[in-house]
């Protein structure tokens, strides 16, 4: 994980959402943005947008870096 942008209806529940963001992630943790906003969709409390990479695009742009025939990185 990259990044997060967390939405919130109420800031007050902050402290939950930090806790679980501990559950779920350990450090170095992704960079996140939390912002408390007045409506979010279907009448949600929380909403979160979150950046990602996996290893497989992680592997491909390795690939790509490398000089052609070389094995070794440009």
């Amino acid at each position: 994980m990259i990044k997060l942008t967390i939405y919130l209806r109420s800031i007050e529940s902050l402290s939950v959402v930090d806790e679980m963001y501990e559950t779920y992630f350990s450090a170095p943790f992704p960079a996140r943005t939390t912002v408390e906003v007045s409506r979010l969709a279907m009448g949600a409390l929380i909403e979160i947008e979150a950046v990602a990479i996996t290893n497989e695009a992680i592997q491909a742009e390795n690939f790509r870096n490398r000089a052609p025939g070389t094995g070794t990185e440009l």
